[in-house]
């Protein structure tokens, strides 16, 4: 765009920003005063949002279904560690639970993944040698357990029925049972995994 090249670009933050010279050439270049400056402030609101990043919104609904999953958490799965929600609200965007436990080990995640209805055990920087951890570990791989490519990760995985969060939690409770049984299976089994990440993160 040929306006935003026009921007100069600040020193302090290496993007583009809007200057008071440019706003006086942006503003003076158009017959139209009014329409021009706000033009202008729209985009400099546009390149401030960039800079500070994407910045998540609560969603009401979100928050109370979390809120409902935590207490769930703590009441039938104690040995299942999660963040509680508190007050600072959930954005729509966060529907992936991480769920804790020291048992998992260093670099490893549990994830239960609402709208794919999975839940994950990632095992960090080990994306590359899915087909070696697999090898390794047939003797647990059994009763719908796999391990996947999961970007730069490998992920031991359990399918789950999906959580439809936008529903009322009571009606969404066996489902959620099932992911949180389906991590407590992977909690346990996590010290067996045969994997080691070396320092140089490309072997085992």
């Amino acid at each position: 765009m040929e306006l935003i090249r026009k921007l100069p670009v600040s020193r302090e933050h290496g993007i583009h920003s809007i200057t008071p010279s440019f706003m006086n050439w942006f503003t003076t270049s158009s017959s139209d005063l009014d329409r021009s400056t706000y033009r202008a402030r729209l985009i400099n609101e546009a390149i401030e949002q960039n800079r500070r990043g994407y910045q998540s919104k609560p969603d009401a609904v979100m928050t109370r279904f979390c809120s409902q999953y935590w207490a769930y958490v703590v009441e039938e799965f104690p040995e299942l560690k999660m963040d509680d929600p508190g007050l600072k609200g959930i954005s729509s965007r966060s529907d992936w639970r991480y769920l804790k436990n020291p048992a998992l080990g260093k670099g490893r995640h549990l994830i239960h993944k609402w709208p794919q209805g999975v839940v994950d055990l990632q095992i960090d920087y080990a994306g590359d040698f899915v087909d070696e951890i697999r090898a390794a570990n047939r003797a647990i791989l059994v009763d719908g357990i796999d391990v996947i490519n999961t970007g730069k990760s490998a992920s031991i995985q359990i399918q789950v029925p999906a959580v439809n969060w936008r529903s009322e939690f009571a009606s969404q409770k066996e489902t959620v049972r099932a992911g949180l049984a389906a991590a407590v299976r992977l909690l346990v089994i996590s010290p067996k995994i045969a994997w080691q990440r070396q320092k140089d993160g490309n072997k085992r």
